[in-house]
């Protein structure tokens, strides 16, 4: 049995919240994970909607609520909720 690690990262104002997942996981050698839970404030995101070619985005703050997701081979599946 291969033991898991959990792994905690808190993003400092105006900061690219995938961008920085991303160099967490190379700086960590994070090759598989997951992303269980994320709250905060965004002061500009851009998503890609459930049709996966379309993408919408926001210049307004908004709160994030929720971010779920997996991470493999430093890519980022994730899924968003913000108010």
């Amino acid at each position: 049995m291969n033991p898991q690690k959990i792994y905690m990262l808190r993003l400092k104002h105006h900061k690219d919240l995938k961008l920085s997942i991303k160099e967490y996981m190379l700086e960590h050698s994070i090759q598989t994970g997951a992303i269980l839970s994320a709250v905060g404030s965004l002061s500009h995101m851009k998503v890609r909607v459930a049709d996966g070619k379309s993408t919408r985005q926001s210049d307004e703050a908004r709160e994030l609520i929720s971010l779920s997701g997996t991470l493999s081979d430093g890519h980022i599946h994730a899924h968003i909720a913000a108010i």
